[in-house]
């Protein structure tokens, strides 16, 4: 690039965007806590300091602000900086490519390699011990185990911590308001002293039309990520806008969201500034997004682009970390009868409108759609006729998109009824395929009618100063609204319940499922069942809370470390949310689900509640909701989200204050110990004196491979829970 060429100073307006993000970005870091220790805070501090550590000198300046002030300073001078940045990291060499081929044999691989390896281990007892097999394996076990005692009696006489005697008895310490805009809509005000302003409008969802449900998860998109109309009428593409807003302020963009608790979905939109003097730029990206995003048929590929990497994303949901998405899928089935939540949040639901409207929006020569028709009638030729292996072969030749997605389907579809299922998936596609101008004119109307001042609500985060100046400018903004109307919540439906009899009629909502996931070599366990919310005020109710926390959290003496340290599960515990009512159990990684659960339904029934320092252990655990120690934009957007919850710091403070109380009540201990396997017998399978079939809104949904899914049916069936476990699949989450 030559000094003064357009190409030169394009590049430079990119770099000193980003630049100016950066030194935001850096603001914002050194504005909030660090977080070290905190699960999911990521490693930024930690590579800052590692980096600081590797400078010379004694004193080093924490933050970058030289280096991007030279940054800046040598892109406004008009020089080319890159020729030496390109040749220090050596781009000009030639480049190594990798690339990961899948292996359809490598799972058999993997699991006849550990079978060899559990045998010579197995051997090699044998061998020490002199003993069969068998005889020997429960000679090591004997052996561990009164090692583990030894160490148990060791922890015993040690000094235990007791809680704080008067904890904080709210979620959180922090000045704030409520009221109403001029304009009409709710308001909650949060005080920090920040630079950072955070300006949030949350739109309701529930007058959304039930045939535009499928619209819903493409609204973020549509909305959010096709660029905007400046209030000067320039036009801004996707890429155009986003360079931009990183050189004016610190961010901004649309999302939705669903809240399966109150059967509340909201489409919000936020701004954000670093300064005061970025406020009002903040209410200016605020007001572009809203009333003139560059949502036209010109739009279209960039719409197609975000369904692609959305569609690839949902896909390789079994591929990915348990912990990042099995959560969703069991939420999924435990509130399929929410229909605006399975709608934004079921993955295999979100999945289902993705293709569809990827489909939709696709815009073929006249020859492409004749092959597109021929393939989906070839399908359809194919469910009425072939058997699945043909089927299968069929599909093998369909080249791009359309290929992987039919083929995805198919190998996910259950055999009795893949037949039925591909002769949906080809029928609708004829239907779909090329309906462009007719989609995103459908998603201009959608906006039009949720973006009104009725059941909208604001939220403001920030300085008093910052505040009172962003408060105008978002009321101002809002009154330009048409006011619109509040709408019922939706009609529930149990969407699983009703696709499940499709495959198996007269079949009740069961509580005992299983999502197949033949591709896996581990099971994930999902338990959930009503719980002591914030609202409850009774004795048995605030004794039940006690018990769950007993062997909650990460003790030595709890269900996570236990079972983690027997090898059973990686990610696992026992966990009571009182802002949701709902105590639950979870296990991740488990090589044989069905012993997991053996395991810890054997370590709840021989926990001996006789110390009271586990009444205080519970304590701590039931009061770890607190949020004074996070980042100024989280925790007021947390406290807005408690007050639309209904979860309100007075009714929080009641809750915390009794369940304090009655901890250290004389005879508090015994009753805990009278209720303590009924209570936790609500989630824990198999556990004597409780039932999860039994317990009030239970749901067990384990994933994984069939064979260990045949271990945990049996394990369930030898417990008195089910006669079955139902599998399910992902057309088992389609609208």
């Amino acid at each position: 690039l030559k000094a003064g060429s357009p190409e030169l100073a394009e590049t430079a307006e990119k770099t000193r965007a980003r630049a100016l993000a950066r030194r935001r970005e850096m603001l914002r870091a050194m504005d909030g806590p660090p977080m070290f220790g905190a699960r999911f805070s990521g490693d930024g501090w930690h590579r800052a300091l590692d980096a600081r550590a590797a400078q010379p000198g004694f004193e080093k300046p924490l933050s970058e602000e030289a280096a991007l002030d030279r940054l800046l300073a040598e892109l406004a001078s008009g020089a080319n900086p890159w020729t030496a940045v390109v040749d220090r990291a050596g781009l000009l060499e030639p480049p190594y490519l990798s690339a990961a081929l899948p292996d359809p044999a490598l799972l058999g691989r993997q699991r006849r390699a550990k079978e060899e390896r559990l045998a010579a281990a197995a051997s090699r007892l044998a061998s020490g011990y002199g003993l069969p097999p068998a005889q020997a394996l429960e000679r090591y076990q004997a052996e561990a185990a009164s090692a583990t005692a030894v160490l148990d009696a060791l922890a015993a006489r040690a000094e235990k911590p007791s809680f704080l005697r008067e904890p904080p008895l709210e979620l959180d310490a922090l000045r704030w308001s409520e009221g109403r805009l001029p304009s009409g809509p709710r308001l909650v005000r949060t005080e920090f002293d920040t630079p950072f302003t955070n300006l949030s409008v949350a739109f309701d969802l529930g007058a959304v039309p039930r045939p535009d449900w499928e619209l819903l998860p493409l609204l973020e998109a549509a909305l959010g990520g096709v660029g905007v109309v400046t209030a000067s009428g320039e036009r801004l593409d996707y890429a155009q806008a986003a360079e931009r807003r990183m050189a004016e302020i610190y961010g901004a963009g649309v999302g939705a969201v669903a809240h399966p608790r109150r059967d509340r979905a909201e489409l919000v939109f936020a701004a954000h500034a670093s300064s005061e003097e970025e406020v009002g730029r903040a209410a200016a990206w605020l007001e572009s997004y809203l009333l003139r995003p560059n949502l036209s048929e010109d739009s279209r590929e960039r719409l197609v682009d975000s369904l692609r990497a959305s569609i690839q994303g949902w896909r390789g949901v079994f591929q990915a970390d348990e912990e990042s998405w099995v959560a969703g899928a069991a939420a999924a089935y435990e509130h399929q009868d929410r229909p605006l939540y399975m709608h934004l949040s079921s993955p295999f639901t979100v999945l289902r409108h993705l293709n569809r409207l990827r489909w939709r929006l696709e815009k073929p020569a006249p020859a492409e759609l004749a092959v597109l028709r021929a393939t989906a009638t070839a399908a359809l030729a194919a469910a009425d006729g072939a058997e699945r292996g043909q089927a299968a072969v069929l599909l093998e030749g369909v080249a791009g998109e359309l290929g992987e997605y039919l083929r995805w389907e198919l190998s996910h579809l259950p055999e009795d009824s893949w037949r039925r299922d591909l002769r949906r998936l080809a029928t609708e596609l004829l239907e779909d395929v090329g309906r462009p101008e007719e989609t995103i004119a459908r998603l201009r109307a959608l906006a039009k009618r949720v973006l009104v001042r009725a059941g909208a609500r604001v939220h403001l985060n920030g300085s008093p100063r910052s505040l009172d100046r962003a408060l105008p400018l978002v009321d101002r903004l809002i009154a330009r609204l048409p006011a619109g109307r509040r709408a019922p919540p939706a009609k529930r439906q149990g969407l699983v319940a009703e696709r499940l009899n499709e495959r198996l009629p007269g079949l009740e909502r069961p509580v005992h499922v299983a999502l197949v996931n033949n591709g896996g070599k581990t099971g994930t366990v999902s338990v959930w069942a009503k719980g002591p919310g914030y609202r409850s005020r009774s004795r048995e109710d605030l004794l039940d809370a006690l018990a769950f926390g007993v062997l909650g959290g990460g003790g030595a003496h709890s269900l996570f470390i236990r079972t983690w340290g027997a090898g059973l599960a990686y990610g696992n515990g026992m966990s009571h949310r009182a802002w949701s009512g709902r105590v639950s159990y979870y296990a991740d990684k488990c090589p044989d689900p069905a012993q997991t659960l053996r395991f810890v339904g054997d370590v709840a029934a021989s926990t001996a509640i006789d110390d009271p320092f586990l009444l205080e252990y519970s304590l701590s655990g039931a009061f770890g909701d607190f949020r004074g120690l996070g980042d100024f934009t989280g925790r007021g957007s947390a406290l807005a989200y408690d007050l639309e919850e209904g979860n309100r710091p007075e009714l929080v403070r009641a809750y915390k204050a009794r369940l304090l109380a009655l901890a250290r009540a004389p005879g508090t201990l015994e009753a805990v110990r009278a209720r303590f396997k009924s209570a936790l017998g609500r989630v824990l399978v198999g556990l004597p004196g409780g039932k999860v079939a039994a317990s009030p809104e239970a749901g067990a949904f384990l994933i994984g491979p069939d064979d260990l899914i045949e271990k945990y049916e049996a394990f369930v069936k030898e417990r008195g829970e089910a006669e079955r476990v139902i599998r399910l699949y992902p057309r088992d989450f389609w609208p």
